[in-house]
C-alpha cells in the first residue's frame, strides 16, 4: 500500500516537472518555457542565486552574458541542471537547443 503511494506521488511529480521545459532563476526573476528564447535582458548581480532546471527528457542549454544584447563574450554556460551564485554580474541570458 505506502509502495503504491510513493509510485504515484512520483508520477505526480514528474507530471508537474514536464509543465515546462526549462526554468531559470535569476536576479530574483523566474523565467520558464518550452521553447528557445533569444536574447533576453534581466539584471542579476554578483552573489545572487542561478538556478536551472530541465525537463527530464529536454536538451535544453542557457548561456548567460555580461551585456544586455548578448554580443559580447559569453560568461557561463550549461545544458545541465545548475545551481550556483553568481561571480560576477549578469544582464541577459539565451535559451537554445530545445
Amino acid at each position: 500500500m505506502i509502495s503504491t503511494i510513493f509510485k504515484i506521488l512520483f508520477i505526480l511529480s514528474l507530471i508537474s516537472v514536464q509543465a515546462f521545459a526549462w526554468t531559470l532563476t535569476l536576479g530574483g526573476k523566474v523565467f520558464d518555457g518550452t521553447d528557445n528564447l533569444t536574447c533576453t535582458a534581466v539584471t542579476a548581480f554578483s552573489g545572487s542565486q542561478l538556478s536551472w532546471k530541465r525537463g527530464f527528457f529536454e536538451d535544453c542549454c542557457v548561456r548567460l552574458h555580461s551585456d544586455s544584447l548578448c554580443s559580447t563574450q559569453q560568461v557561463g554556460f550549461s545544458c545541465e541542471d545548475w545551481s550556483k551564485v553568481l561571480g560576477q554580474d549578469i544582464n541577459a541570458f539565451q535559451v537554445t537547443n530545445c
